[in-house]
């Protein structure tokens, strides 16, 4: 579910090695076959996605959050190579958006949808090196930012919403069962 919880000492290598291989390998891919490109008509933009996640510590996501700050200290310093040849590298820190990978949440206040993720990306480009473009993630990114308090209280928080969705799926588990089914409509 992309919260990375306690796991066994087996299952920690092979977890720990696709989350760190998979995310700056593949960026790292793209972004060279699309920087020839770029570089020879000394002209384009690059516009890398990570999260805002990467940009403070982040309880119960830290292997997602270590590889987006990867992402994040890497366009910061390919936005001073490639300036001087022409090429507009933005790097965005969005939170949520409304994607598939969300269980297809409506659109709402914090999490906005991909087109206009897109959209609000494009009325910044060209004018920051890094930015939020949905004004909700900005007001969030910069809370997080200047207003820091603690990442234990950050971690309470999230483990309380985490435990709240365990015990939610463990409770529709229970009342999908077969035998527990069974009891339902008995005492109906």
């Amino acid at each position: 579910d992309g919260i990375c919880c306690l796991l066994k000492a087996e299952q920690l290598q092979p977890f720990f090695s696709h989350m760190c291989r998979s995310g700056p390998h593949l960026f790292i891919t793209m972004l060279t076959l699309s920087s020839s490109t770029h570089t020879h008509s000394r002209a384009g933009a690059i516009v890398n996605v990570s999260s805002g996640s990467g940009n403070h510590p982040t309880p119960l996501l830290s292997t997602y959050a270590a590889t987006k700050a990867f992402i994040n200290e890497f366009s910061r310093s390919l936005h001073h190579e490639a300036k001087h040849v022409g090429v507009d590298v933005l790097l965005i820190t969005p939170y949520y958006v409304s994607t598939p990978g969300m269980y297809n949440k409506p659109p709402g206040l914090l999490n906005c949808s991909a087109q206009r993720l897109v959209q609000d990306t494009l009325a910044v480009l060209g004018r920051y090196d890094m930015a939020y473009p949905y004004i909700a993630h900005a007001v969030l990114g910069t809370l997080m930012d200047k207003y820091w308090a603690t990442p234990a209280a950050l971690f309470k928080s999230m483990n309380k919403t985490r435990m709240r969705s365990l015990a939610k799926k463990q409770a529709q588990k229970q009342v999908g069962s077969p035998a527990q089914g069974a009891g339902i409509k008995a005492a109906a």
